[in-house]
């Protein structure tokens, strides 16, 4: 009976087609078939007015009807955010109020000033290097390009792009600050261990774009969350875990390339994973593209998710039919793994994922 356990893509050479979109309607400015770079706009769209209800009474404290006395804008006025809209002298001093955005003056009714926000211009950019082999009307573009594939397990952020940088290639600790260098700036950095807290705010004080490392202690969630200029994707987990050899290196492999970070929350109820892409010069004839949905077989590439092997990643060298004890003392069906040197363990089917 055939096992078919999660996969993770990582692959040096593969055709990738990713979709842009806008979160609302708009205008696609590119044609199918164009050739973009990851700063090309792909689409435009202008985002909708928000409004502001200010209840000048109640902030001066006077009668609904009376507060138009204490008004300096009238409907149709234009005014900066911060600027008094309406003051109030006392004997003792004022009380002023002031706009909270910039915007017009759209209703004044009843003690209470409507102000609108001029509509948001919202510019879509293409993030990586490619062609647009699909126009989504209104809304977007599908992107193919050619290149390097690395998925993750838990990612914050945005979609980013910048010169990879390997910053750390330690195998043991967490990730210094001092790691973190000012020509990191607007790049994307690769640490082999996983992440801290002090790292982190290394990577916001020196403009790092983005952060792919193997792993973090699960109370930075929070922290993670929050930074609004740096994106981080996860390769292992959570915890102390070290990036497993056949990402890092492949991450090696490519330092100073132009890469993309899509640095997405995975859904529960959707295949989306955090993304590394590594856009590569075309070849003449295109690479497959990932494939899902594969069983374990004599030969796969493997990851080994659980103790006492995990992160290790090896090939699987037999599936035995009979099952296999393991250190509980339970039979599982399980695979024979070689991790190299020699070295072949026994995993359980339910600790394996494909990698490929």
């Amino acid at each position: 009976m055939a096992y078919y356990p999660e996969q993770t893509h990582v692959l040096p050479l593969a055709t990738i087609l990713r979709e842009r979109r806008l979160s609302v309607p708009g205008e696609v400015v590119v044609r199918q078939g164009a050739s973009v770079i990851a700063a090309d706009v792909v689409a435009r769209a202008a985002a909708s007015s928000r409004h502001e209800i200010i209840d000048v009474a109640s902030a001066l404290r006077v009668a609904p009807d009376n507060a138009g006395d204490y008004l300096l804008v009238d409907e149709g006025d234009s005014v900066d955010k911060g600027q008094v809209i309406a003051e109030r002298r006392r004997f003792l001093g004022k009380a002023t109020v002031t706009a909270p955005i910039d915007g017009i003056v759209a209703l004044v009714e009843r003690g209470r000033v409507v102000l609108e926000s001029a509509p948001e211009s919202i510019e879509l950019k293409a993030a990586m290097s490619g062609s647009v082999a699909a126009v989504l009307p209104r809304y977007g573009v599908q992107i193919q390009t050619v290149g390097a594939l690395i998925q993750g397990v838990w990612g914050s952020g945005g979609v980013e792009s910048g010169g990879l940088r390997v910053c750390s290639d330690e195998v043991e600790g967490e990730l210094e600050p001092s790691a973190i260098r000012f020509d990191h700036g607007g790049a994307i950095i690769v640490s082999r261990v996983p992440l801290s807290a002090e790292a982190m705010d290394a990577a916001v004080e020196q403009r790092v774009r983005g952060i792919i490392a193997p792993a973090m202690r699960a109370s930075l969630i929070e922290k993670a969350t929050a930074l609004e200029t740096t994106s981080i994707v996860l390769t292992e987990g959570f915890g102390l875990r070290v990036m497993s050899d056949a990402i890092f290196n492949l991450l090696q492999d490519h330092d100073g390339r132009e890469a993309v970070l899509i640095a997405t929350e995975v859904e529960r109820w959707q295949r989306n994973r955090p993304e590394i892409i590594i856009p590569l010069l075309s070849p003449s004839e295109l690479p497959t593209t990932p494939r899902v949905g594969d069983p374990v077989r004599v030969g796969a590439r493997v990851r080994l998710l659980r103790a006492p092997y995990a992160g290790l990643v090896g090939v699987v060298s037999a599936l035995p039919l009979r099952p296999g004890v393991v250190e509980s003392g339970l039979k599982v069906h399980g695979a024979l793994v070689d991790l190299g040197a020699g070295r072949i363990v026994f995993a359980p089917l339910a600790n394996l994922e494909l990698l490929g």
